[in-house]
């Protein structure tokens, strides 16, 4: 059985900051952007948009979002 992760401790419904999903992912703020955008061939990763700077995304959203592309 594998570990969990950091992000796989926090509540499902939590909201993190982008800086939580470049951490976790190590992809650069500008591809997390596109991917939110839908501007990215590894498609959309849902937000919840709290302003024009201003992003968070869902734990469980991110970790399916992974999950998905998981080969």
């Amino acid at each position: 059985m594998s570990e969990k992760t950091f992000l796989e401790h926090l509540p499902p419904d939590l909201l993190v900051p982008i800086e939580t999903v470049e951490h976790y992912t190590a992809l650069p703020k500008r591809t997390i952007k596109k991917m939110a955008q839908g501007d990215h061939p590894a498609g959309k990763l849902p937000y919840v948009d709290f302003g024009q700077r201003d992003k968070r995304f869902r734990v469980r959203d991110i970790l399916e979002f992974i999950e998905k592309r998981s080969r």
